[in-house]
């Protein structure tokens, strides 16, 4: 290796004499001067990442998980079409839950109503109060249908549950932001207030819009609250029942 040092000194010498010297001659003669058991460098294979599936719960593991939590079945919808039984089943829970809880409780409800009525698609609604039902889902919902999707119904035989999946669109929840059982009571004064008020509208044929800040004023007062007390608890209501 020294002596090749020496020679590319020497090289470089008669490069500085003689500068018309070409690029191309230079490279030829540097490569000339790597010795014949130079290691070629390895490539280095980068390894595939192996993806990691989340265990499915055994029976027992999936009992244990909701053994403690209190929930409601309170109503089932039929949206049926025909001979195509579909239904949107509305669950109430009424305590701190997950995820994963969320998971298992709409299995077992679909299991309970296979046994009930055979059916081409269900979705299981989840609340965390009954004032909210029919108000949008504040905790996810949860549909069990021919490739997870609800309109899919008609793809398969009623009953037929071998080509069905779930979709899970539920949401992890920061439990501190909840309403408590006063703001939900006065959410729902403000909600049946809203909703009496848009009907009479209707009725003149008015596309005008009820006067929510009226309606809040209205609701204060009866609740010995200001009105920016109500539009505060309203608004809560409305990050709640919002995706992260």
């Amino acid at each position: 290796m020294s002596n090749n040092i020496e020679k590319l000194r020497e090289f470089c010498k008669v490069v500085k004499r003689h500068p018309k010297i070409t690029t191309g001659i230079v490279i030829f003669v540097l490569i000339l001067m790597i010795p014949n058991n130079a290691q070629t460098p390895t490539k280095i294979q980068a390894s595939t990442p192996t993806a990691v599936e989340t265990p499915t719960p055994t029976p027992l593991q999936a009992e244990s998980l909701i053994q403690d939590i209190k929930y409601s079945v309170e109503n089932s919808e039929d949206t049926s079409l025909g001979k195509i039984k579909r239904y949107i089943i509305s669950v109430v829970v009424t305590q701190e839950v997950n995820v994963e809880q969320l998971k298992e409780i709409a299995k077992k409800v679909v299991e309970e109503n296979k046994e009930k009525n055979k059916f081409n698609a269900i979705t299981i609604g989840f609340y965390d109060y009954k004032e909210y039902l029919s108000n949008g889902y504040t905790l996810g919902k949860v549909t069990f249908a021919p490739d997870g999707d609800f309109g899919k119904a008609a793809n398969v035989s009623t009953g037929d549950y071998s080509s069905m999946n779930y979709t899970f669109e539920l949401v992890n929840k920061d439990w501190s932001k909840r309403l408590t059982k006063n703001e939900v009571s006065i959410w729902k004064q403000f909600n049946d207030e809203f909703m009496k008020e848009t009907k009479k509208l209707v009725e003149k044929n008015s596309l005008d819009i009820p006067d929510e800040n009226k309606i809040s004023e209205m609701i204060g007062k009866q609740n010995n609250l200001t009105k920016e007390k109500i539009d505060e608890i309203l608004l809560k209501k409305a990050t709640w029942g919002c995706k992260p």
